[in-house]
């Protein structure tokens, strides 16, 4: 299959992070095929995943894999798991308005290694209408006990975040995706790891895990290879040798639960309700609002309220290193802009900021 290959350029509109970059591949003739997003590790790029952009661009997927900001030839400063998780939604959007007749925007799907795992648990929390599916590779859904826990890596969280975590406890709060699982009860959610898993291990997944089933959510599944089987989900990136000398076995899991699942058909679009609550980790972005912490430094639990009148937000333990918030309103192919945004019983002062977008920054006071 005669595949084309591009390298995009893209702007992060929100904060205007830019350019960053990503390596997109599609088959020729293709349209509306599956979106698959590959996510580089902690220290990787881009061009650690050419293989895999490659293979499935190939089986008949749209597939792109970004250099998160500050990484590859990518600008901006890397945060760990903060605003740089927003330049995945913008990549995702970019493609959707330059190749929206090729790709299939109700099945869109994620797979991260490593810390582009840690990228998966943000995005099921973060954008619980976007994905329909997320694969997770030995990911954290943790950050701040990843820094105890890996001193090597915790030296580079900490000098990303801007200090410890008892220096800055509400941005790692906004790191941890845990209490987030309650967001998320529709993505299909594969979690997959060896019982020997070095970096990451076991209990990152198994606390989100358990997080998800409290909350009633039966969309997360686990897939833990042991040592007595004879295919190992070891780290490592799926082509070529894992960071232990062996043979990968992650294209094994690919081909035979992830890939099938977004090429069977059967994916439907999830549409968030008019009405609903939200555990916030930092921010949250949906494709009718979104509610964003300054500098994702931040918690809060959101109940909203849509209408094409107006779109009413009541946010309550709001925990934050700076007491700012944004607010957006999109319009959708099925409605237009709200007249208003209101929060906490109040209208707020919106702007039209892009065409289709209504933004409010607001102050508001900490519940610390």
């Amino acid at each position: 299959m005669k595949v084309v290959r591009q390298t995009e350029e893209y702007v992060n509109t929100f904060d205007g992070t830019g350019p960053l970059y990503m390596n997109v591949a599609f088959p020729a003739s293709g349209r509306k095929m599956p979106m698959i997003v590959f996510m580089h590790g902690f220290s990787g790029a881009k061009h650690h995943l050419d293989a895999e952009v490659q293979c499935y661009a190939e089986r008949g997927a749209f597939t792109m894999a970004p250099d998160m900001r500050g990484r590859g030839g990518s600008a901006g400063t890397k945060d760990s798991g903060g605003m740089e998780v927003l330049d995945i939604y913008m990549g995702v959007k970019h493609c959707l308005a330059k190749y929206g007749d090729r790709i299939d925007g109700d099945n869109i799907c994620l797979w991260g290694y490593s810390g582009g795992g840690g990228n998966g648990f943000s995005c099921a929390v973060r954008f619980p209408d976007l994905f329909n599916q997320i694969g997770i590779c030995f990911g954290m859904s943790d950050y701040g006990r990843w820094a105890k826990y890996s001193p090597g890596h915790g030296k580079e969280v900490i000098a990303q975040v801007g200090g410890t975590v008892e220096e800055m406890p509400y941005a790692y709060a906004a790191r941890n995706a845990i209490p987030g699982a309650v967001n998320n009860g529709h993505t299909l959610i594969h979690l997959i790891w060896d019982e020997e898993e070095p970096v990451c291990p076991g209990f990152f997944h198994m606390d989100y895990f358990k997080a998800a089933a409290d909350a009633g959510c039966l969309n997360v599944h686990c897939h833990e290879s042991k040592t007595t089987h004879a295919k190992r989900f070891r780290h490592g990136y799926p082509s070529g040798m894992t960071d232990d000398g062996h043979e990968s076995h992650l294209r094994w899991i690919q081909d035979n639960v992830l890939f099938p699942e977004i090429s069977s058909g059967n994916s439907r679009p999830y549409e968030l309700a008019d009405t609903g609550k939200l555990n916030v980790r930092g921010f949250v972005w949906t494709r009718r609002f979104a509610v964003v912490v300054e500098n994702a430094a931040g918690t809060l639990d959101l109940a909203y309220g849509l209408t094409t009148d107006e779109f009413d937000f009541t946010v309550t333990a709001f925990a934050a290193e700076r007491p700012n918030l944004s607010i957006l309103a999109f319009e959708t192919a099925a409605a237009g802009l709200p007249r208003k945004i209101v929060l906490n019983g109040n209208e707020v002062i919106a702007n039209k900021t892009f065409p289709g977008t209504l933004r409010a920054d607001v102050e508001i006071p900490c519940e610390k």
